[in-house]
């Protein structure tokens, strides 16, 4: 959420000057916080979250057909590390994404049950499916 000066408006009709006005729902805001917020305002004319949350991880899907709006995640965030929600269906979750910025991780074996067709049985009318213990290494 963006938070402007529109939106925070005293009473009368006039934007409020400094951020005091605008954080009547804080209990207690340290002087050097409302210092650092007035300056954001004052350069930027709002609030981002990177202006008052000093650390997040941003865990979120960046591919797909959401991801091209990640490009918008600095510009709110500032350089909070991006990390990807991996594969995720109605099923449950399948990956578990181990760097930012990338989907790719191991299999979440103890989210489901998984079974494997070896490539070349892939086009055979019954292929034959392995689960994860009769998998071998380098064989596809």
């Amino acid at each position: 959420m963006i938070f402007t000066t529109e939106r925070f408006r005293a009473k009368s009709t006039s934007r409020p000057r400094s951020v005091k006005v605008c954080c009547r729902a804080f209990d207690v805001v340290p002087q050097r916080v409302l210092e650092s917020w007035n300056e954001s305002l004052k350069k930027t004319g709002r609030l981002y979250p990177k202006d008052y949350w000093p650390l997040p991880i941003i865990a979120c899907w960046l591919g797909g057909t959401v991801g091209y709006q990640a490009r918008y995640l600095p510009e709110y965030f500032g350089d909070a590390p991006l990390r990807d929600q991996g594969l995720v269906s109605s099923e449950g979750r399948h990956t578990i994404p181990f760097e930012d910025t990338k989907p790719q991780g191991p299999l979440a074996v103890s989210n489901g049950f998984y079974e494997f067709v070896v490539v070349d049985e892939i086009d055979s009318a019954q292929p034959i499916a392995l689960e994860g213990h009769e998998l071998e290494v380098d064989r596809d």
